[in-house]
C-alpha cells in the first residue's frame, strides 16, 4: 500500500526489507538507559527471557539485539511477523512460553501497552503481567480490568527488587 504505482508481485519480495528501511528512517528507537544492566543481571539471576513483539519486519528486533550484545540473553523472540498472530492473541504468548520451555503460568511479562499486553498474557495464562510507562497512571486512575496489568514500573531496573537470584 505504500507503493501504489509498483506491481504488487515486485514489490511482496522486497516488503519487509523496505519496511524495515522505512521505519529506521523513521528514527524512533530510544532505548531505555537501563535495559541492558537489567536484562543481563536477571539472566545472571536465573531467569528465562524472551521477547513477544509486534514487528512489521523479521529483522528490525534480532538486529538491534545483535547491535546492542543482547542476543544471547534471549531463549525466544517471537515476532509477529514470522509468526502471524499480533499481540493481544494469545497465541503469540502461548509460543513464547513454549519457545522458552516453560509454562505460562510461571511467566511474567513487561510490556508497555496495556491495550495489547495485558489482556493477551491474561489470557495466556502467565503468572505475572507488569507494564513499563515513565508516566504510569496513578493508583486512582483505573482501567479495564482487562487492561489492569498487577504492577506498573518506571524503569527497567524495578524489575530487580522484583525478581531475586533464582535458588537452585
Amino acid at each position: 500500500w505504500m507503493l501504489p504505482d509498483h506491481p504488487a508481485e515486485r514489490i511482496a519480495g522486497l516488503a519487509s526489507q523496505l519496511t524495515r528501511l522505512w521505519h529506521d528512517s523513521d528514527g524512533r528507537r530510544v532505548p531505555r538507559p537501563d535495559a541492558k544492566p537489567t536484562i543481563v543481571e536477571l539472566h545472571k539471576r536465573g531467569y528465562t527471557l524472551g521477547i513477544i513483539a509486534n514487528a512489521i519486519s523479521t529483522t528490525e528486533i534480532p538486529d538491534w539485539l545483535k547491535d546492542d550484545g543482547l542476543t544471547e540473553y534471549f531463549k525466544a523472540v517471537i515476532l509477529s511477523s514470522e509468526f502471524g498472530r499480533r499481540k493481544p492473541d494469545p497465541y503469540i504468548f502461548l509460543e513464547a512460553a513454549s519457545a522458552a520451555g516453560t509454562r505460562p503460568a510461571v511467566c511474567a511479562y513487561v510490556g508497555d501497552n496495556p491495550t495489547r499486553d495485558v489482556q493477551g498474557a491474561r489470557q495466556a495464562g502467565f503468572g505475572m503481567v507488569l507494564i513499563l510507562q515513565a508516566d504510569a497512571p496513578s493508583t486512582g486512575e483505573l482501567l479495564d480490568a482487562r487492561q489492569r496489568p498487577d504492577g506498573f514500573l518506571h524503569s527497567c531496573s524495578e524489575l530487580l527488587d522484583l525478581f531475586p537470584p533464582v535458588a537452585k
